[in-house]
C-alpha cells in the first residue's frame, strides 16, 4: 500500500522527527563552549550517510523498500533485515516515551505517575498511526511552523540574557572532544534517518526521497544548532555540561518585566509536539517491518498490539534521567551502529549492483 505526500509535508516531518527528543538533552555536551561546532560536524559527517539511504528508497521508486531488499538480497535475508529494523524502531519509540516521562516528572509534575504520560503519549501515537502517512506528513507542515515560531518567541524573549563570549575561546581544549561529541551526535539524532527508509511513502517527483530526506536532514540540523547555540548563550557551557535539560533551563530564566515569567512551558510543548511525531513514525515503521514478516497487506492491523508494547518497553529500557542522557550522549552501542551504519552500506552496494546487472 503505497502513500502519497507532498515534499513540503515530507520535510517538515522529518525535521520534526529528528527533533524528538534532541531539542532538550544537551547535544555535544562533552564540547563545552563548542558544542555548536559539534553539531555542525555531526551534520555534515552524516550527510554521507544520509546520500545512502535517499538512494536505497530511490532505487525502485515504483516500489516499496521491502520488495528492493527481496530482489537485492533475497526473501530470508529481507525479512531477517526487517526483523532489526522493525525491533529497532520499536527500541526507538521506547526510548522517547522513557524521555517524556522522565521529563514530565522533573519539569514540575513530580507526584505525576510515569506511567501516565506514557499512555497519553501511546494512545494519540496509534491515532496519528492508524490515520496513516499522508495525514500524519499534512500534520506536522503545520506543527512546524508553530514550532518555528515558538522558538523565535523564545529567542526574542531571552535575548537580555543572551552573552555571546560563553562561546569562546573556540577549540580551547582541542578538536579531540568536538569530533567525539560530533560522532554522539551522528548517532543521535541524525542517522535516526535510516527508519524514514522504511515508511515506503511515495515523494512526488523524481529522486523524491533524496529531496526529502537531504533538505530534512539540515532543516532539522539548522533548528536544532539555532536552539543549541542560544541555550549556550543563555546560561555558559559548564551549566550547559550538568544539567540534564539546559533548554528548559535556559528559557526558565525569561522575565520581561515581571509579567512574561515562568515560559518553560514553551519546551514542554516543543518537546511534547517533537516526541508525538517520533513516537508515531516508529510505531508505523515496526508495523510496516512486522507486516512485511507475516505476510499482513494493511500494517495498520499491528500498530495497536506493537504500541502498547511501549508502555512496558519503555519502563524496561532504563532505570531513571541519568541513564537515558548516557545513553543520548553515548557512542553507539552494537545494535545501532549496525542499523545505522553498516547494514545500509551493504544493502545499498548490493542493490547497486542487482540493478546494474539488471540493466
Amino acid at each position: 500500500m503505497k502513500e502519497v505526500i507532498s515534499r513540503r509535508s515530507a520535510i517538515a516531518t522529518v525535521v520534526l522527527m529528528l527533533m524528538g527528543g534532541s531539542v532538550i538533552f544537551g547535544l555535544g555536551s562533552q564540547a563545552g563552549a563548542d558544542a555548536w561546532l559539534a553539531l555542525i560536524c555531526g551534520a555534515l559527517l552524516s550527510f554521507p550517510f544520509i546520500l545512502i539511504y535517499a538512494r536505497l528508497a530511490d532505487l525502485e521508486p515504483e516500489q516499496d523498500i521491502f520488495q528492493t531488499l527481496e530482489k537485492s538480497l533475497g526473501k530470508p535475508l529481507a525479512v531477517a533485515v526487517s526483523i532489526i529494523y522493525g525491533y529497532y524502531a520499536l527500541l526507538l519509540m521506547y526510548y522517547s516515551l522513557d524521555s517524556l516521562g522522565n521529563f514530565v516528572t522533573l519539569a514540575g509534575l513530580v507526584e505525576t505517575p510515569k506511567i501516565v504520560p506514557r499512555l497519553a503519549l501511546v494512545f494519540i501515537g496509534i491515532m496519528a498511526a492508524k490515520a496513516g502517512v499522508e495525514v500524519l506528513a499534512r500534520w506536522c507542515s503545520l506543527f512546524l511552523r508553530i514550532v518555528m515560531l515558538t522558538s523565535i518567541l523564545a529567542f526574542v524573549l531571552v535575548l537580555k540574557e543572551v552573552d555571546f563570549s560563553n562561546l569562546q575561546p573556540i577549540l580551547y581544549n582541542g578538536i579531540g572532544p568536538v569530533l567525539e561529541a560530533a560522532l554522539t551526535i551522528m548517532e543521535f539524532p541524525f542517522l535516526e534517518t535510516v527508519i524514514l527508509v522504511f515508511l515506503t511513502a511515495s515523494f512526488r517527483g523524481q529522486n523524491g526521497n533524496r529531496h526529502v530526506l537531504v533538505r530534512g536532514h539540515f532543516a532539522a540540523a539548522g533548528l536544532i544548532l539555532f536552539i543549541i547555540t542560544l541555550t549556550l548563550t543563555v546560561i555558559g557551557p559548564e551549566i550547559y555540561r550538568i544539567q540534564y535539560y539546559p533548554v528548559y533551563g535556559a528559557v526558565s530564566r525569561i522575565d520581561v518585566g515581571g509579567f512574561f515569567t515562568r515560559l518553560e512551558i514553551t519546551v514542554t510543548f516543543l518537546f511534547l509536539i517533537t516526541a508525538f511525531v517520533k513516537v508515531s513514525i516508529c510505531q508505523i515503521v515496526a508495523a510496516k517491518c512486522f507486516s512485511y514478516i507475516i505476510g499482513e497487506t494493511d500494517y495498520r492491523r499491528l500498530v495497536t498490539p506493537l504500541a502498547l508494547s511501549g508502555i512496558v518497553g519503555s519502563f524496561w529500557l532504563a532505570e531513571g534521567t541519568l541513564e537515558m542522557e548516557r545513553r543520548a550522549l553515548g557512542f553507539w552501542p552494537p545494535l545501532e551502529f549496525a542499523v545505522q551504519i553498516v547494514l545500509p552500506v551493504i544493502i545499498w552496494i548490493v542493490a547497486e549492483i542487482r540493478v546494474k546487472n539488471k540493466n
